[in-house]
């Protein structure tokens, strides 16, 4: 009996190995971290095998996948079941729309597992930039019988990280041959591009767009040259110029367009840098006429953020007059107030105002939305005009558009805004980084927005075609699963202003490309491009050197020198410099000296001849007040302390009277005692002369060897 009770229990163990042998007998892989992967195809009896109903499968892990440029990698995406039934076979294909990401494991993979997993190799080009991407999964399940029991596709967000930066090109810097320009002045105008792009750019294209030849027309060969940069390095492309007439402003701008490919194997998608450079000028003063962005709008403002028809709201615009004089009898007109899409709610479409040189000016308008809006997005022109000079801008409304006016479908994409947005203060200085925080938010009720791309671009500003922003060491591009109804999201990048840029207000655009999902249908919205501006000041670098002045006491009534130079060591000009002088004790020869305009790296001079009043220390300083780049007021002191004395010469002036004879008729031989005469204020008058002498001559040398170097500069 123990015998057949040991021989049973033997039996029972050897038949639970068998079936943890057959539970264990698991596919094996890797992931592309090199995790184990298991595929569970347990061999076991079909209890039924007439039963052909299959589940449905998802996807079992919802995430994007990283993946780096110039690399192959491995992914594995996983699926799993729901519903009832139980499918023989699924089958995948992993697809990708273009040549960014290239999956390398064509055609179909099939699993039997009831959680299957599939791997995948795909490689990303070294030219393809950082951003996110979508590969496309199809996925086939089959019945027992080896028919289709279901099909499904899913969208695989895919992370490229890349050190290829498309929009990295940018000229870093550029000089004229002569440092300031005249009508009628031949000059060569250098470029230096650098390639941030991380990868080599083959046959650049730079070409002077828009050339305007009153201004500056080519003195030989093409407006437009080729270079190639390598990653990391400079190139520089060289256009000889004639200065014309036309010349009307002390700095004028020249377009500058760089057109160039990134993607060696996209030839025909191209990237342009669109910017300006300065022209440092000297115009004839009789044809110093205002020019077509002298007055300018920096920003304008809508006080609704869903106007549809029989919205009232306000249209807020600032204009700049960026000149340096006065402005009069301009106007501000609103165009397209029809009736159709909007209309003036009262007053007029157009204001006439004057504006100082440098200022801003605010003006509003009372608009009402009409019928005819049919777009989330609704463009109203402005023309400015002033003199003979007009120019024509344009403003964004967000709209609401009604049923009636869209497709036929009553389905219109939820529309998404820019809520706010903070870059860290008032305004960025040129060459710093800074953060930028953007919230966005679906002002939606009833739709959602699913697959989101957000991407943020520097954008060309409206006065000189610069192009100021650009990211640091970071992706401009963003990517959102879903942001439901009344959502909002953050992003946040690290941009860098140009060193170089002029001051002004510039653009950033964001474009939104997204999805929406309506009462359980999904569609494609078209894309929207928000722009917000961003203020850029240069740093004021203007310096005041030490004044010059006697270090020995100076005589009460006696003239004396003081001097001192003023050097703009900043980016930009300084404007409106005048120097004056404040103290007591002294009379000056000038007392408020006006200089002008002092150009990045020039340098100007000023002194003046002071005159001792009073006995003691006579303190004083020199105040130099000017207007920087940003048209914002500054001043700076310098002082000066100077020891007068009253000089007792010593003397009884009564021997003046005496014949001459009585000094014993010798005028080379000794003094005579009675006569008083005393030798020590001679002395020291004929020290103060010299010295008085030897100042002038310095001075005057430093004057005469600043011209001859100002000369030879326009030899040059």
């Amino acid at each position: 009996m123990k015998f057949l009770l040991k021989l049973t229990a033997l039996f029972t163990a050897m038949m639970l190995m068998v079936s943890s042998a057959s539970v264990t007998a698991f596919a094996e892989g890797e992931d592309m971290g090199g995790n184990e992967v298991i595929d569970d195809n347990i061999v076991t009896e079909d209890p039924n095998p007439d039963d052909l109903t299959v589940p449905g499968f998802t996807l079992s892990v919802n995430k994007a996948y990283v993946l780096q440029a110039g690399k192959t990698s491995q992914i594995s995406i996983g699926l799993r079941s729901f519903g009832e039934g139980r499918a023989a076979t699924v089958s995948a294909m992993l697809s990708s729309p273009t040549s960014d990401i290239i999956v390398e494991d064509i055609g179909e993979r099939t699993n039997t597992s009831s959680v299957p997993l599939f791997i995948f190799k795909v490689s990303v080009p070294e030219s393809t930039p950082a951003g996110m991407y979508s590969l496309s999964l199809d996925v086939k399940v089959f019945d027992k019988k080896g028919g289709i029991g279901g099909t499904y596709t899913y969208a695989i967000p895919v992370k490229v990280e890349s050190d290829v930066n498309t929009s990295a090109l940018t000229i870093k810097s550029y000089e004229t041959s002569k440092e300031t320009i005249e009508p009628g002045d031949s000059f060569d105008l250098t470029l230096t591009l650098e390639n941030g792009c991380g990868i080599d750019l083959e046959n650049i294209e730079v070409l002077l767009s828009g050339l305007d030849s009153t201004k500056f027309v080519l003195d030989a060969g093409f407006s437009k040259q080729t270079v190639s940069i390598e990653k990391g390095s400079t190139g520089n492309v060289t256009f000889p110029l004639v200065a014309c007439s036309g010349i009307s402003s002390v700095r004028e701008s020249i377009g500058v367009q760089a057109v160039y490919c990134v993607n060696p194997m996209k030839p025909d998608i191209t990237q342009t840098l669109e910017t300006s450079v300065i022209i440092s000028c000297k115009p004839e003063a009789e044809k110093q006429e205002l020019g077509k962005y002298d007055l300018t709008m920096t920003d304008y403002n809508v006080s609704s953020s869903d106007v549809a028809e029989n919205t009232k709201f306000t249209l807020s615009i600032t204009l700049k007059n960026t000149s340096e004089r006065k402005i009069e009898n301009a106007r501000l007109s609103i165009l397209g107030l029809d009736g159709s899409r909007f209309a003036i709610d009262k007053g007029l479409t157009y204001v006439d105002f004057d504006i100082e040189a440098g200022k801003t000016k605010d003006f509003s308008f009372d608009i009402v939305g009409c019928k005819g809006i049919s777009s989330i997005r609704e463009v109203i022109p402005v023309l400015i005009e002033y003199g003979t000079v007009s120019s024509e801008a344009s403003v964004t409304i967000p709209c609401a558009p009604s049923e009636t006016a869209g497709s036929g479908d009553g389905v219109f994409a939820p529309n998404i805004i820019i809520e706010n947005y903070d870059f860290g203060g008032e305004f960025v200085t040129a060459g710093d980084t800074f953060n930028l925080s953007v919230n966005i938010k679906n002002t939606a009720s009833d739709a959602v927005i699913e697959n989101l791309k957000v991407t943020v671009n520097g954008a060309s500003n409206n006065v000189d075609g610069g192009i100021a922003f650009s990211p640091a060491n970071s992706s401009n591009s963003f990517f959102f699963e879903k942001i439901g109804t009344k959502g909002t999201e953050n992003i946040a990048l690290d941009l860098i202003a140009k060193s170089d840029a002029v001051p002004n207000s510039y653009p950033v655009e964001i474009v939104f490309v997204y999805e929406y999902s309506v009462d359980g249908k999904r569609y494609q919205a078209s894309p929207v491009t928000e722009t917000i501006t961003i203020p850029l000041q240069q740093e004021d670098r203007l310096t005041v050197n030490e004044p010059e002045y006697p270090n020995y006491a100076v005589g009460v009534g006696e003239m004396c020198y003081i001097s001192t130079s003023i050097v703009n060591k900043g980016k930009s000009g300084v404007y409106n410099v005048t120097v004056s002088v404040e103290g007591e004790g002294f009379d000056i020869s000038e007392r408020t000296y006006y200089i002008g305009n002092i150009n990045s790296g020039s340098e100007e001079y000023y002194d003046a001849q002071i005159t001792p009043n009073m006995e003691g220390d006579i303190s004083g300083e020199i105040i130099i007040t000017y207007e920087d780049a940003n048209g914002t007021e500054k001043e700076q002191r310098a002082s000066f302390n100077i020891s007068a004395v009253v000089f007792d010469y010593g003397m009884d002036m009564g021997y003046m009277d005496m014949p001459m004879d009585e000094f014993g008729g010798e005028m080379m031989g000794e003094m005579p005692q009675e006569a008083g005469f005393n030798w020590v204020p001679v002395v020291i008058i004929a020290v103060v002369v010299i010295a008085a002498v030897i100042i002038i001559i310095v001075v005057v040398k430093k004057r005469k060897k600043k011209r001859e170097l100002e000369e030879d500069d326009e030899d040059i």
